[in-house]
């Protein structure tokens, strides 16, 4: 017995090492990211796009990912690995619905108004992973909701299973508490007898009391998707952040930066000209290359037509010469034949004649002297033959060796005179060779350009570079994440919710084989049927898990499956209990063998009597008896996952649910009681603002159909009060205007004041505002009503004020110097609006302004004049002005400047005008002011973002640039006549349109513009 026990714990450590060391199957399809919808089906791909716009565009290859009709599950990167504590991690803090943020809790604050912005009591905690990538100065800090807390893990983590309302100190002791209150550097604890109050340095874990999982997820639909119309989206990154949002409470950037955006602008109109100027040097190349192969083919036809004359005039030459020295021998032999034949006519004429002379000569004399006459005779004949012949031999050899001559000397000629010819033929052939390599080369360039091109990152970005702004209900502001840093994406119906979101309130499991969330039991992914899973519970049979049943709770579906690391071992039976396990299982599936299938559960109801118990059992069997022939007969390999498990709810008593809560969940109300005429039709949307917050904020909005919104509060009027602000907005984007919220005091209304004009580079309209001045030291109520229909409003904050908020402060100061309505630029609007500036300083900088300068014209703080969510924001520091290209005061308005205390710098364009005297005399004048020169007007050095659109309203084609800090051209886009673009800018960048030309320092704009929320540039070229 104790030998069969040592096996088994033996083969259960060799399957957990296995299982951690043996590599994950390869899933159906290639690519970096699998899809999965709910459907079943699976799509992979390498790359994403749309969503840098919104979800519903998104798309992997040419699959739309947002079908109603086949919802999308989830989807993973699959080229990112999950997060891995190390021993040197900072810790990390568990949410309800298992949300997490790596990070240590190093202080917090308890709940606060300041403004009449209600800010509740939250955790600050200090995170490594960049959670605000577009902010130029990284914040470190995060605030988050105690409430949401499941568990704070500081350092690196143990193995401590969750213990609700438990602490662990860093010395080893544990307290056990039932509540907690919250303090800047410690928390104290509500013991069962007594409190005691632990530092947040000394902390280890602190596990939360336990709270209704369903309660907590009601609150959390009520902010993420109180119409229950938007999915739901959870987060879970590389650097350990998982945290969930919704469609309504998610935006998206193209990239963490406008640089980087405007530089795609750049580098596209970069690849363009570049192609452009290589499609020009290449019609050049073609021209060249058809020219040199026209040379060379007339120089090659020439050779050829000279190489046939020569060998034609040889030719003749040498048959000429031949049929002449065939003429001089044919003369030479007639000649040669008339001499012998005078030979013999002389010989026979000497013989004759010696006959004649010895005729009278005896006989015996007679013939002796003729013998010897004929023998001298015929040896003068043959002596006479032979020179004859050796000069026909002679002149033979003389004309064969004429012709042998000129054979031998006339291809060489002709030869010589050709090797300057075929010498620059091989030239041009030499230069014809070069120039369609390059022809070659040039071409391949273009196709690489028109490559990159095509693959350089746009506007819209890439999966890499987008930005996704998400909001969980457990931060107070929105968190911006990195999209390429999102390994694993889920996506469900607020009433299909996954149920490792919620965490068990018992368990079953063998010793050391304790049950896991997402994971199996080997802390590896889910997989099983050759499939991997997103979410679900890996257990060791046998195996219970407990759950709490909701009350509105419908069905449960779930896949079963053993993991795949038992490979064709394992025998399992799983059962779904509702209630009790004494009772009959809703579920009981077939004995399951091996990991190569997986069982679909289809949907089990969950339907309860009033009086039973409110909880449902997910059961694990290892079928030790009576198992199938072939099965194992222990249960060490029979680990098992819960795939993909989900409880549907039923809609209508979820959006019950959230009616009773939507009311609580608005900030602006706290403190303020709704009164409805009959029960609401409410329907509600979420608004991201920009303007609240380091990051902005999702507000929710609420509309009650068909019934008017009174909100009342009893308020005593302190004597520094003298408005109520009502800040609110049109879900459409659209400002308040007078009338859309009433204020009662006893049933009498009192008139909001004049809504001061929205400044153009005002990201939001300017609040209603009421006086109250009237009831100062009195306890009044007052009521605020928005009547019945009309478009839906989202709240920002509702509070008493002793001042006006800054845009009435800059609309009273505009008309107190017959300047009403007037637009003007962020600094002389936060200056004019302050109550910290003289009146002559007001009028100085409006002269200067009216002279074409600006004050302030440059930083952060000026530019946020008017987006301050209390509307307090006090601007009256004059730190820097601005003497542009549009200024018109000449030297004697320069001297304006004298009179503007504070101010530490000064920016000179040389535009401007102003003559180098007055700049000193101004130096002179100002010795403690930094002056800096310019060529051009520089933009402001940091703005919110902004959207705008620059149109080509002219016939000629222009270059688009953009000013830097200091005044530098940079060009970033080229448009036709009639093209447009809309890019993201920055609040007060300003720009120039030049005529396309090859010195644009030397070029005047024909159109400047300074960047503002949604204005449209409409350039005209003459």
């Amino acid at each position: 017995m104790v030998v069969t026990k040592t096996v088994s714990i033996v083969i259960v450590l060799l399957v957990m090492v296995v299982s951690v060391v043996c590599p994950v199957m390869a899933d159906s399809g290639t690519g970096r990211y699998l899809a999965v919808f709910a459907d079943g089906r699976r799509v992979s791909g390498d790359e994403l796009s749309g969503w840098h716009e919104h979800p519903a565009s998104v798309r992997l290859g040419g699959t739309l990912l947002s079908d109603p009709k086949r919802p999308l599950l989830w989807l993973q990167n699959r080229s990112l690995g999950p997060w891995q504590a190390g021993y040197n991690s900072l810790g990390y803090i568990e949410f309800i619905g298992g949300d997490r943020i790596v990070g240590v809790a190093v202080s917090a604050k308890p709940d606060s108004t300041t403004g009449g912005l209600y800010t509740p009591t939250h955790v600050i905690v200090k995170v490594p992973e960049k959670l605000y990538p577009h902010v130029r100065k990284q914040p470190e800090y995060v605030r988050i909701l105690p409430c949401r807390i499941r568990r704070i893990v500081c350092g690196p983590p143990s193995k401590r299973l969750l213990n609700p309302g438990n602490l662990y100190r860093t010395d080893g002791r544990r307290f056990s508490f039932v509540g907690v209150r919250w303090s800047k550097n410690s928390v104290t604890l509500l013991l069962d007898k007594g409190t005691r109050e632990v530092k947040f340095s000394e902390i280890a874990e602190m596990h939360m009391p336990g709270v209704d999982p369903w309660e907590a997820y009601y609150r959390e639909l009520t902010a993420l998707s109180p119409s229950l119309r938007s999915r739901l989206l959870r987060y879970e990154t590389t650097g350990g952040l998982i945290a969930t949002a919704s469609e309504t409470r998610l935006g998206a950037l193209p990239y963490r930066m406008i640089d980087q955006e405007q530089q795609t602008w750049v580098n596209i109109m970069n690849y363009d000209r570049q192609i452009e100027q290589t499609r020009a040097r290449l019609t050049e190349m073609g021209k060249a290359v058809d020219l040199a192969r026209k040379k060379h083919i007339a120089k090659t036809v020439e050779l050829q037509k000279a190489q046939t004359a020569d060998r034609q005039a040889y030719d003749k030459a040498l048959a000429a010469l031949r049929q002449r020295m065939d003429q001089q021998r044919k003369t030479d032999e007639a000649r040669l034949a008339v001499e012998k034949r005078k030979l013999a006519e002389q010989l026979r004429k000497d013989e004759q004649a010696m006959q004649q002379r010895l005729a009278k000569t005896p006989a015996n004399q007679r013939d002796g002297m003729l013998r010897q006459f004929r023998a001298r005779q015929a040896n003068l004949k043959k002596a006479r033959e032979t020179a004859l012949t050796g000069e026909r031999l002679r002149l033979q050899k003389q004309r064969e060796q004429q012709i042998a001559n000129y054979t031998a000397n006339e291809p060489k000629r002709i030869s010589n005179s050709r090797k300057s010819m075929v010498a620059e033929a091989a030239k041009l052939k030499q230069q014809l060779d070069s120039q369609v390599a390059n022809l070659a080369n040039h071409t391949k360039h273009l196709n690489n350009l028109r490559l990159q091109r095509a693959t350089a990152p746009r506007p819209q970005g890439n999966s890499s570079t987008w930005v996704h702004i998400i909001h969980p209900v457990w931060s107070l502001d929105a968190l911006r994440v990195p999209f390429g840093d999102v390994r694993m994406l889920w996506s469900f119906a607020p009433d299909k919710v996954p149920l490792s979101r919620i965490c068990p309130i018992s368990s079953v499991s063998p010793v050391l084989l304790p049950w896991r969330v997402n994971r199996n039991t080997a802390g590896g992914p889910l997989r099983s049927g050759g499939k991997p899973y997103a979410w679900g519970f890996g257990v060791h049979a046998r195996s219970e898990l407990s759950f709490a049943l909701p009350q509105h709770a419908r069905s449960f579906h779930c896949r079963l499956g053993l993991d795949h690391f038992v490979s064709t071992g394992g025998c399992v039976r799983a059962r779904i209990y509702v209630g009790s396990t004494r009772e009959k299982p809703r579920y009981d599936s077939q004995v399951i063998i091996g990991s190569q299938k997986t069982v679909d559960t289809g949907w089990v109801s969950l339907a309860s009597a009033p009086d039973a118990p409110k909880r449902f059992v997910l059961q694990v069997d290892p079928v030790i008896r009576n198992h199938p022939p072939g099965a194992d007969p222990l249960n060490i390999r029979d680990k098992f996952d819960w795939l993909e498990p989900q409880i549907a709810l039923d809609p209508s008593g979820l959006v019950n649910e959230i009616r009773k809560r939507i009311v609580s969940h608005v900030a602006a109300w706290r403190g303020w009681k709704l009164k409805l005429e009959k029960p609401p039709a409410c329907t509600w949307m979420n608004r991201f603002d920009e303007t609240l917050g380091a990051t902005g904020r999702f507000l929710t909005n609420v509309h009650l159909e068909n019934q008017p919104l009174t909100l009342s509060r009893e308020v005593t009027v302190g004597p520094d009060d003298k408005w109520l602000v009502v800040d609110s907005g049109y879900t459409d984007g659209g400002d308040l205007h007078t009338g859309s919220v009433t204020l009662h005091v006893a049933s009498t209304a009192i008139p909001a004041e004049k809504i001061p004009v929205k400044q153009h580079w005002m990201r939001r309209g300017p609040p209603l505002v009421f006086p109250i001045a009237k009831y100062k030291g009195k306890k009044v109520t007052f009521e605020i009503k928005r009547a019945a229909g009309g478009r839906s409003l989202y709240w920002r904050r509702i509070a008493v004020a002793g001042e006006l908020p800054a845009a009435y402060r800059l609309a009273r100061a505009l008309e107190k110097f017959g300047k009403a309505g007037m637009r003007v630029r962020p600094g002389l609007a936060g200056i004019l609006a302050s109550n910290r500036v003289s009146k002559k300083v007001k009028e100085t900088v409006l002269e200067i302004y009216r002279l074409g300068g600006e004050v302030n014209y440059r930083g952060q703080v000026t530019l946020w004049f008017g987006l301050d969510p209390t509307g307090q924001w006090d601007g009256g520091d004059i730190v820097n002005a601005l003497i542009g290209c549009d200024w018109k005061g000449g030297d004697n308005g320069l001297r304006l400047l004298e009179k503007l205390p504070g101010v530490q710098y000064m920016a000179l364009t040389r535009t401007s005008g102003v003559s180098k005297q007055a700049i000193a005399a101004l130096k002179t004048a100002m010795p403690n002011v930094r002056l800096f020169s310019c060529y051009r007007s520089p933009s402001a050095s940091y703005s919110p973002r902004c959207s705008i659109t620059a149109r080509n309203g002219g016939g000629k084609e222009v270059s688009l640039f953009i000013l830097s800090h200091w005044g530098s051209l940079r060009e970033f886009a080229r448009l036709k006549p009639g093209q447009q673009i809309k890019c993201t800018s920055g609040i007060g960048k300003r720009y120039e349109a030049h005529l396309i030309t090859r010195d644009y320092n030397k070029s005047k704009p024909i159109s400047r513009f300074i960047a503002n929320p949604n204005a449209v540039w409409d350039i005209k070229s003459r």
